[in-house]
């Protein structure tokens, strides 16, 4: 059995991908470049090519294969509509066709919590992905390529499932993802800025072991695969503890926060940084919502995310590479 694997240079696919070959398992990894550090001495087969490209996904795609599809693009700034799009939905379809046309044995499509409309209350496995309520185009685009995957095993065209990871957070983010670049942030710093707000954070190895599992057992449709839910304040407080330090923390109460959000565009642009406080991640951070993973966990021993250790390996990572 053969895992074919796309987005695997991201955080979540590199993950994956060290998983597999650690369970012994031959992997194939599609990819538009050569050479990505993420897969730096790794034993997988590289294909490099355009995942646009039906002719290049079926050519790579073999039958009887167990396919991950991880490949997606996260827009913060909510800007780049167009490439949200194409990437998190029109390359979707696709992969989708391809699949179905080689007649792969499973399809595992990474889709996200943000792709969920609802701004309060429990969240459980959604049954349907609607556009009404999401106010962002990466969430808009991840929901489309959701009901699009949804639909198609629902017909029977494909089996498989969809699983949505909350903010992901752990070793081996060689592209400094959004959430990780706050940790990293703090390697240096003594004092840190924080605000009203909580969300819910998971750890990218559980993550990994869950798309295992799944690809090994009979499963649902739909999976949460979320963690713990953190405040901004005890995230910091957690950051400074793993680090041996003191916690001096500056909260800014979230209307001086909204106000000073019209100015951060062009601090982003001159100090040329990685936006990470933008509208979209206060509005999310601000959602009176709770997630429930329990069916994970009943169906196929899901593990639960302990938030201090992850922090901790966090900064480890970080601190040596």
């Amino acid at each position: 059995m053969k895992y074919i694997v796309t987005g695997a240079t991201g955080h979540i696919g590199n993950n994956l991908v060290r998983y597999l070959l650690n369970k012994n398992q031959l992997v194939k990894v599609l990819v538009r470049r050569e050479n990505d550090i993420s897969l730096a001495g790794l034993a997988c087969e590289v294909v490099v090519g355009d995942l646009s490209d039906r002719e290049f996904l079926e050519n790579a795609i073999e039958e009887d294969s167990i396919v991950v599809h991880s490949l997606g693009m996260i827009d913060i700034t909510n800007k780049y509509v167009d490439e949200l799009m194409k990437v998190n939905f029109e390359m979707t379809i696709s992969i989708v066709q391809a699949c179905i046309k080689k007649k792969v044995r499973k399809f595992i499509y990474i889709s996200s919590t943000d792709a969920i409309n609802k701004d309060q209350g429990l969240i459980k496995d959604p049954t349907s992905f609607d556009l009404e309520g999401l106010n962002n185009y990466y969430a808009i685009s991840k929901a489309m390529g959701s009901d699009y995957v949804l639909k198609t095993l629902r017909q029977g065209l494909l089996k498989g499932c969809i699983v949505c990871p909350s903010c992901v957070l752990g070793i081996n983010d060689f592209k400094v993802s959004s959430q990780g670049s706050v940790i990293k942030k703090q390697l240096n710093r003594k004092i840190a800025m924080s605000t009203k707000g909580h969300y819910n954070f998971v750890d990218v190895d559980n993550i990994a072991d869950a798309i295992y599992k799944i690809s090994i057992n009979e499963v649902d449709e739909v999976y949460l695969l979320t963690g713990i839910d953190v405040d901004v304040n005890t995230l910091f407080k957690t950051i400074f503890k793993c680090l041996n330090r003191k916690a001096r923390i500056i909260y800014f109460p979230l209307w001086i926060v909204k106000i000073g959000l019209l100015f951060m565009p062009i601090y982003y642009k001159v100090t040329k940084q990685k936006p990470i406080f933008t509208k979209m991640t206060i509005d999310t951070i601000n959602k009176d919502i709770t997630f429930d993973c329990s069916k994970a966990i009943h169906d196929f021993d899901y593990v639960e995310t302990n938030f201090e250790e992850l922090i901790k390996k966090t900064i480890e990572w970080f601190s040596n590479n």
